[in-house]
């Protein structure tokens, strides 16, 4: 046999080469060719794919345009265009700038979506939905050369740059941008309360005492293009701003002083970190001293101290207390002293709590002789 025999189904069409060159398209039916003519190629496509991935497609635009528009819808890209494609309704995938787009003429529907990207920013919210209904039939490395998604989480904003450039600032929510011929990120700023550990800090008092002090710093960021974009480090600025205030607030201030309140001078450092942190978009939600930590000797001394001033403070009270019971017996005797029928009363009081406390009691004479110290105590079992 000296020919090549090529079908044609009623679903396909058939480009075919010789020596690379295109030399037409084959519709549905049979076809002969010699085969002695060399380097003879045949490439089929499924019209029911709608779009057609033509090899080399732009140079066969170029070069043959009027024979594959016989066949074909063709569209070529703008360098600022990108496409959505679609068939049947459904995204098959995205067209960048350059491409050549082509749809088999009377096959299934069809639909391209063509935006300049240079007009807007952000990707249409309704291509986002297409693409995300769509899942994996599109290429995902085509989105993301052309399509920076961003998720931005509750507690979080996001600094979308454009070329080294701030552009606008995220709030929660989900976007998507073209990164198209420029450079573009998203950088998370997290504005939830932040807590920064300042410990072991050595500082001398005003009275030249040596402690170690431990604070700890609450935080939340305020204005996010002014910390992230203005502060190389918003952490280490934040601890800086309260070791140095630390520094500064006691080395005004004697060990008395800071030990009688250490809640002032943990509100004295917010203030002066507050004020300063503010310029940089933070805002300072509390600053607090954790404890001194004293040397040893210094702790003995102060534990002496401690117990002497406790000890002072017992002896007065018992001072005070004497001298209360004194003068409450001073006002007894006056009492008595004036009233004949409440001395008697405190007579018998004294008789029956004396009488209660031995075994014994003989009485002569009648109370009269108890009263007038004639009574007689013996323990009991023996007789008088």
């Amino acid at each position: 046999m000296f020919t090549k025999t090529v079908r044609v189904a009623e679903n396909q069409r058939v480009l075919w080469f010789r020596d690379g060159n295109l030399m037409g398209v084959l519709a549905p039916g049979k076809y002969n060719f010699w085969k002695r003519t060399r380097h003879l190629r045949f490439d089929s496509f499924n019209v029911e794919d709608g779009e057609a991935m033509l090899p080399n497609a732009q140079y066969l635009v170029r070069e043959h345009g009027d024979v594959l528009s016989e066949y074909l819808d063709i569209r070529v890209l703008e360098q600022n265009q990108v496409a959505l494609i679609s068939v049947s309704k459904l995204v098959t995938r995205l067209a960048l700038p350059g491409e050549v787009v082509a749809f088999w003429k009377n096959s299934v529907d069809t639909a391209i979506q063509v935006v300049e990207f240079t007009d807007d920013l952000a990707v249409p919210e309704a291509w986002v939905q297409a693409i995300n209904r769509c899942g994996d039939a599109v290429a995902l490395a085509t989105l993301s050369k052309a399509i920076l998604p961003v998720t931005v989480d509750q507690g979080f904003e996001s600094l979308l740059m454009i070329d080294g450039d701030v552009d606008r600032t995220l709030t929660p929510g989900r976007y998507a941008f073209w990164k198209l011929g420029r450079d573009v990120k998203a950088l998370a700023v997290d504005k939830r309360v932040q807590e920064i550990e300042i410990n072991g800090q050595e500082i001398l008092t005003r009275d030249r005492v040596s402690l170690r002090t431990n604070a700890s710093l609450q935080y939340r960021i305020t204005d996010a293009v002014q910390a992230i974009v203005q502060t190389p480090d918003v952490e280490g600025l934040a601890y800086r701003a309260v070791q140095f205030a630390l520094r500064r607030t006691i080395g005004s201030l004697t060990l008395d002083e800071l030990l009688a309140d250490k809640t002032k001078l943990g509100e004295d450092v917010q203030s002066e970190v507050g004020d300063e942190l503010a310029k940089a978009g933070i805002a300072v939600t509390m600053v607090g001293v954790k404890d001194f930590i004293l040397p040893g000797e210094m702790k003995t001394i102060l534990n002496q101290v401690v117990e002497a001033e406790k000890v002072a403070e017992a002896n007065a009270i018992r001072r005070r207390d004497e001298t209360q019971a004194v003068r409450a017996l001073a006002n007894t005797a006056k009492q008595l002293e004036r009233n004949a029928m409440m001395a008697r009363l405190k007579e018998l009081e004294t008789l029956e709590q004396v009488s209660a406390s031995v075994d014994t009691l003989n009485v002569y004479n009648g109370l009269d002789g108890v009263m007038g110290q004639l009574v007689k105590l013996q323990p009991q079992g023996r007789e008088e």
